[in-house]
């Protein structure tokens, strides 16, 4: 990533959401674009401070190399007086984040939206089927595959990153419960930490991203794997040509259009259950003591 004394002064970043995925992000973001004082870009998730990609943590993200400038360029049609964000759950599980954010913008607001880590993790198992990262197998096939759908449930490693970096002033750490509770208070909570007043907008229990499920998964496995291969081979001039052609987004709109409602999942067995509390507990005990909250329905 660019050294952050090329981005011209008047260039800046007043918050960011790093997560977690499946937490309410998208509900989150959807909320604070209809805020007056709030700007958001278009593009939910800029990918920038990442330095592996989300979907294959063991590739290197492209975007991660570019330019301040480049980063900085999504905020262009900001207006004056805006506050000038991001949201992008990839900056909680990345080692690199905390680092290159604070190297970036060390006064930035962080806000860490955090799920159970169960259903988290049931629920990022279940995304990765609907986009064709994994085929349809169990939870544990996944999860033995797939190492990051635990890892990422584990917020108090994540976080202790942020709270090396950061005072604990300028971090916020928000529960998905309190969003399902009172969807209200949740987000005038957050507004009163940005410094910006209380705006209930339209849509407030309207849900987002939900989780479906393909109609046809060998396409949504072709697009994956699509996706892969050009992430692995990087050739700069075919990612950036690909956006600009808008190639980029008609896949990803492909990807919606294949995908319908899930039924209600099936809740994991007992047995299952309990052998991922025990997993979690000893970081959802720490957590508790950082976030200074109760979470024994957690464990």
């Amino acid at each position: 990533m660019a050294d952050p004394k090329t981005v011209l002064a008047s260039a800046r970043l007043d918050f960011l959401v790093i997560g977690a995925e499946k937490s309410g992000t998208t509900w989150l973001a959807d909320r604070l674009r209809q805020h007056p004082r709030i700007f958001l870009p278009p593009e939910k998730e800029i990918f920038y401070f990442n330095r592996r990609f989300f979907e294959s943590p063991e590739l290197e993200n492209f975007n991660h190399r570019k330019p301040l400038e480049w980063y900085f360029s999504f905020f262009k049609d900001a207006r004056p007086g805006q506050l000038i964000g991001e949201i992008c759950p990839a900056y909680l599980w990345d080692e690199s984040a905390p680092e290159a954010i604070q190297l970036t913008a060390p006064q930035v607001k962080l806000i860490a939206l955090l799920r159970d880590p169960v259903g988290r993790s049931v629920s990022q198992y279940r995304y990765y089927i609907q986009r064709g990262v994994l085929g349809e197998i169990s939870f544990d096939e996944a999860a033995r595959l797939r190492p990051d759908i635990l890892s990422r449930s584990l917020y108090a490693v994540q976080l202790n990153r942020y709270f090396e970096r950061f005072p604990a002033s300028q971090i916020l750490i928000a529960f998905y419960d309190d969003l399902l509770a009172d969807n209200r208070a949740f987000l005038t909570r957050i507004e009163s930490f940005l410094g910006v007043e209380p705006h209930i907008p339209a849509g407030l229990t309207q849900r987002s991203n939900v989780t479906g499920v393909p109609r046809f998964p060998a396409l949504n496995r072709a697009i994956a794997r699509l996706r892969y291969l050009v992430r692995k081979y990087d050739p700069p001039f075919l990612l950036d040509l690909l956006r600009w052609s808008g190639l980029a987004r008609l896949s990803e709109r492909l990807r919606l259009l294949n995908t319908r409602p899930e039924e209600p999942p099936q809740p994991l067995g007992a047995e299952a259950e309990a052998r991922l509390r025990a997993f979690f507990r000893p970081d959802v005990e720490e957590l508790e003591r950082i976030a200074g909250r109760d979470l024994s329905a957690w464990k």
